[in-house]
């Protein structure tokens, strides 16, 4: 905007010159505004889908895939079904993806814009919404793959064997608890803020692979190489 106004003041004796830059200024300023503006100029569709995954026969585990390429997204346990809840969006449709193979039920969410079909209204929005509730009664293995995302993931009465969250720009917030009798989480955050909420009593090993994060670990005793762990690691179950 300041670039083509002050482009529009070189030639002041050029009225042309002047109305053109001017003219430019104006519909940059426009096309920003209603961008940004919290009901834009563009249409957009705002709708929201239930979701409702149901345990197939035979099934002993379950693997749930979450791809996005800016999202919310909240987990909890407590789902009567395998997996249910509610997705919302203004751009991208949901079909979750569902494999059954060697008594393993995958399902997979996919709202990653592979066409460029978002345009000018992906800027400053959320484009895609989850609210997910997961089953207590099956391990689970989970995959979360999303830059710049607030991610609230309350796991305490699931039963999480794998947790793996490749993120960038965005807060992640973790709650494990004593159902997953053990878990290996690996989380990959650039320029994020991480928050892991643990029982008092659960067996803890914490491995960092960066030299320049900011850390609080409360009950956390540091081992060397980067790695602390909780006084209660080799005797806790």
């Amino acid at each position: 905007f300041l670039i083509f106004i002050g482009l529009s003041m070189l030639d002041r004796r050029n009225k042309k010159t002047v109305y053109l830059g001017l003219s430019i200024a104006v519909v940059v300023l426009f096309v920003l505004f209603y961008t940004v503006a919290e009901k834009p100029f563009f249409d957009q569709i705002n709708t929201t889908e239930k979701i409702e995954v149901s345990k197939e026969a035979g099934v002993e585990r379950a693997k749930i895939n979450v791809y996005s390429q800016a999202m919310a997204l909240k987990m909890e346990g407590g789902a009567t079904k395998l997996v249910e809840g509610n997705f919302q969006s203004q751009f991208v449709p949901l079909t979750p993806a569902v494999t059954v193979k060697d008594g393993v039920e995958e399902i997979s969410f996919d709202t990653r814009d592979y066409d460029n079909r978002l345009g000018w209204s992906y800027f400053g929005k959320n484009i895609s919404n989850f609210f997910l509730k997961i089953s207590p009664d099956l391990p689970v293995d989970i995959l979360v793959n999303s830059a710049a995302s607030d991610i609230n993931l309350d796991l305490r009465t699931v039963n999480v064997e794998h947790l793996n969250i490749d993120s960038g720009g965005s807060n992640i917030i973790l709650a494990l608890g004593p159902n997953a009798t053990t878990s290996a989480v690996n989380i990959n955050a650039k320029a994020s803020a991480v928050t892991i909420r643990l029982p008092a009593g659960i067996g803890v090993r914490l491995k960092f692979n960066s030299d320049l994060s900011a850390r609080n670990l409360p009950r956390l005793t540091p081992v060397g190489n980067n790695t602390f762990r909780s006084d209660n690691y080799d005797a806790s179950d």
